[in-house]
């Protein structure tokens, strides 16, 4: 008979012809011939009934019939959202935690046809270099994990017509400026927003792109991976003399929101991270902060030492997800918990986080009509961020 295999990632559907003496490993195997993803890391569902199918099961014991659809889910494979800043956009690519980035590179280049060794890569705004380390050791190992992806231009590569840089300084002054990116180094480019910019030579203090100083005067614009959609900022001297409030952009990965922040160039990354902390109730222990070439690890340095100007976005990072739990109560309550933690554990989470809405030993979680089991994780269950329980009595 004929039935119909859905990608749980993608939504791509297969046609297969299976026999009813097969087993569902049989199909498993069909399904890592096809996506190169391992059996042990598949999970196959009857989307009628939303039952989960064990390996051992014959397909004449599953009440799979003509025209079935059979969910194929894995715990191993991520949609990866990868920044691109040779052209300014974002695009998502599937992938398993277990690749490494060598692999990576291949299917990047697969994707977007950049070969790997022009392809720089920074995670979390650390950059990555060894191919042989996993996506899962540096951390990315959730759906809607985010990677930025910087161009080295090859010595060969020709730089046929000027382009417009965009200029900005701290005050909020915008211009721009042609330059050409093989042929320009920091020490003209200064000269170049003298001639045309407000900003005199001793105001200048240090000129800023992703958030590292562009100290060396002869390197080429082209040898800091910019393009046509790159933003160099001033940070002129003349604002250091007092504080100065800037408006920030705070992109919590993973969830995809973007909260503008109003936030002092004096202010601390400690006193950031409470600021987060009171808008979004991310704990402070979880939270990651990035830009795209820099992570601001340091706690009890000021904005300002990271070079973050107005309108610059300050990636967060923190390890947690959320969930949205519903009570036979008719309530909903939203906790925060990292996808490795028991089921048990999300009812801890309820209970210190919201009194009054304890579940007790009668309670069940339920996720898409099955009973979740309280020793299994809610990786097991391929339960991740945004999604909802319901904590039932039974």
């Amino acid at each position: 008979m004929k039935v119909t295999i859905l990608n749980g990632l993608t939504g791509k559907k297969v046609q297969h012809i299976i026999q009813p003496n097969e087993t569902i490993f049989q199909i498993k195997l069909r399904v890592q011939f096809l996506e190169e993803v391992r059996t042990d890391a598949l999970k196959l569902t009857f989307m009628s009934s939303g039952r989960k199918l064990g390996d051992d099961e014959l397909v004449s014991q599953t009440n799979l019939r003509e025209g079935s659809v059979i969910l194929w889910t894995s715990h191993t494979w991520i949609k990866l959202n990868i920044f691109n800043h040779r052209d300014g956009q974002r695009f998502p690519l599937f992938v398993s935690i277990t690749d490494t980035f060598g692999e990576l590179r291949k299917k990047i280049e697969l994707s977007i046809g950049i070969p790997p060794y022009t392809q720089i890569l920074y995670v979390f705004g650390v950059r990555v270099e060894d191919p042989k380390l996993s996506l899962a050791e540096c951390g990315l190992c959730y759906h809607g994990s985010y990677l930025d992806l910087f161009y080295a231009y090859p010595r060969d590569h020709v730089f046929e017509d000027n382009i417009n840089l965009s200029i900005r300084t701290v005050r909020g002054d915008v211009f721009l400026l042609s330059v050409n990116l093989l042929e320009v180094d920091v020490k003209s480019l200064k000269a170049g927003i003298q001639q045309i910019g407000e900003v005199k030579a001793g105001q200048m203090s240090v000129l800023l792109y992703n958030g590292v100083p562009l100290v060396h005067d002869h390197r080429s614009l082209a040898s800091y991976f910019m393009n046509q959609h790159s933003i160099v900022w001033i940070d002129d001297a003349s604002v250091r003399k007092g504080p100065i409030v800037i408006n920030a952009n705070l992109l919590a990965i993973g969830v995809g929101e973007v909260i503008q922040l109003e936030v002092d160039r004096s202010s601390t990354v400690s006193e950031l991270k409470e600021l987060i902390h009171q808008q979004t109730a991310i704990p402070l222990r979880s939270q990651t902060l990035f830009l795209p070439m820099k992570r601001l690890e340091a706690d009890n340095l000021k904005l300002a030492d990271y070079n973050i100007v107005n309108g610059s976005t300050i990636f967060v990072e923190f390890g947690l997800k959320r969930l949205f739990i519903k009570f036979d109560s008719g309530a909903t309550k939203m906790i925060w918990i990292r996808p490795y933690e028991t089921i048990e554990n999300v009812k801890k989470a309820i209970y210190q986080e919201h009194h009054g809405m304890i579940p007790n030993d009668k309670d069940v979680m339920v996720f898409e009509g099955s009973e979740l089991q309280g020793g299994q994780t809610l990786e097991s269950y391929l339960i991740y961020g945004d999604m909802f329980l319901s904590c039932t009595s039974t």
